[in-house]
């Protein structure tokens, strides 16, 4: 009778280690899996660290098995590449679209991939998230949020200047903003930046105060938002005098978005009256 006390023969010892990798057993086995549906959920190529923090916000592994994470992206080198992320580091991904997309719909992923995906939301909802994927998550979380239909999520970040000024800062452009409201509701959703705008225009001691508000203003006349893209303009030229005196430069730059929001209306003799008094700064 074997009481866990006992040395196994080498040959049995083998045996049980073949049975337990045939029937996938084992820290290495257990992450396999999550490993390979985070990389066909994921936007743009993972470095090591972004893994680490995915598959340990997943429960898969632990901080100290960094050297278990390099056995399985071993395991999987026949489907994966490298290329650089956009903070320059080694990054990996699927070698093929193809393969990305069979993973996705392949029955026996479903599920792997399903938390994957809710993973990477709860990631983007986060408002302290892992610094490691933060960069990644201002360039994609949106993306993320919206692939699980999180909408309300998604646009209280929008409408969040400070967030919304990060995510440009990282390389989303204003017509990417732009189709996020689109799926959101379009202008009639983005009204509410009319109150976050006044929100942030109150507020001491930012000095990104300017650059924040005018990003939305800026997107508001190159999406053709008329409803608000004069009266937050108007906000924020009124906010340039108080602060920096009529013949500042930023208050001549604020002339002409609003000569463009009033041009975007139909009405040109305002836009032209505007773009004057830019002009004569």
């Amino acid at each position: 009778m074997l009481d866990g006390e006992e040395n196994l023969p080498p040959s049995l010892d083998a045996y049980h280690a073949k049975l337990i990798e045939r029937l996938g057993i084992g820290a290495l086995a257990d992450i396999l899996t999550p490993l390979a549906a985070g990389l066909a959920v994921a936007r743009e190529p993972l470095s090591k660290t972004e893994i680490l923090q995915l598959l340990l916000f997943m429960d898969r592994v632990e901080k100290d098995e960094t050297e278990l994470l390099e056995r399985a992206l071993l395991g999987l080198s026949g489907m994966l590449s490298t290329a650089p992320d956009p903070e320059g580091e080694v990054g990996y991904r699927l070698f093929d679209q193809s393969l990305r997309e069979h993973i996705l719909v392949n029955p026996e992923m479903t599920s792997p991939a399903k938390r994957a995906r809710r993973a990477f939301a709860d990631l983007a909802e986060k408002t302290d998230p892992p610094p490691e994927l933060r960069n990644y998550l201002l360039r994609c979380g949106m993306d993320h949020l919206l692939e699980v239909d999180r909408k309300q999520e998604a646009e209280r970040l929008l409408l969040d200047l400070d967030h919304l000024y990060a995510m440009n800062q990282h390389e989303v452009e204003e017509i990417r903003i732009y189709r996020y409201w689109e799926r959101l509701g379009g202008e009639n959703r983005a009204m509410a930046y009319l109150a976050s705008v006044d929100k942030t225009l109150e507020r001491q001691g930012d000095e990104d105060i300017f650059p924040k508000v005018e990003l939305v203003s800026n997107l508001a006349c190159a999406a053709y938002w008329t409803k608000i893209s004069v009266p937050l303009a108007e906000k924020i030229l009124v906010a340039k005098k108080n602060k920096l005196g009529h013949d500042h430069p930023d208050v001549a730059q604020s002339y002409n978005t609003l000569g463009s929001a009033y041009s975007n209306k139909g009405k040109y003799d305002q836009a032209f009256e505007y773009y004057e008094k830019a002009l004569k700064i």
